[in-house]
């Protein structure tokens, strides 16, 4: 099954220095973590964009072939990777998701996949904007 939300329901953001966009950014902590780096966070970011399409691809075959050990790890693995961009909404629901497959947790497992996609979606365009 394919855990994706449908195309027609694909969240459009608002501007990215729009407080009402709700993107969560923690760019302060993210920067205090790599003793104020900022090349090193744009390196970080540019990878975790160029990345997390994969590690959500991974996710949704592993768990569509039923082997949840290896989608624990790539959760596991964009969850780090939302921690470490700042993003943290999306580290939230990458944590629950993470929760839920170790549970074996199906049901929670597809109700959480559409949302976690949508704001990974809405973390990319906030960079692209």
């Amino acid at each position: 099954k394919d855990l994706r939300r449908p195309r027609e329901a694909e969240f459009v953001p608002e501007s990215k220095s729009s407080p009402a966009s709700g993107v969560c950014l923690n760019h302060t902590e993210a920067l205090e973590r790599l003793e104020g780096d900022r090349e090193l966070y744009a390196e970080i970011c540019e990878a975790f964009l160029q990345t997390f399409p994969e590690r959500m691809q991974e996710f949704q075959d592993e768990v569509a072939d039923g082997d949840l050990d290896k989608a624990v790890r790539a959760i596991h693995t964009l969850k780090g990777n939302c921690g470490m961009l700042g993003a943290e909404i999306c580290e939230s629901l990458a944590s629950r998701l993470e929760q839920a497959t170790l549970a074996g947790d199906l049901e929670s497992i597809h109700q959480l996949y559409p949302r976690l996609e949508q704001e990974l979606d809405r973390v990319r365009d906030y960079f692209a904007a």
